[in-house]
């Protein structure tokens, strides 16, 4: 199931798909969605809202 499983952001738009990810997001805030095509054809979708700082040393 975990190729079902796509994620997208509200700023930088898709993310890419799995159970891991590896996506460079913009500074602000922004909602993370991730929605899963189950076996049945429904698409159930789980979401999160995150600040993304940028600091001298890198991101936070």
């Amino acid at each position: 199931m975990s190729e079902n499983i796509t994620w997208s952001s509200s700023i930088d738009g898709d993310l890419g798909t799995g159970t891991i990810i590896n996506a460079t997001l913009t500074e602000g805030v922004q909602t993370i969605t991730a929605t899963v095509m189950d076996s049945e054809g429904l698409t159930p979708e789980f979401a999160t809202t995150l600040q993304v700082t940028v600091t001298q040393g890198g991101v936070q």
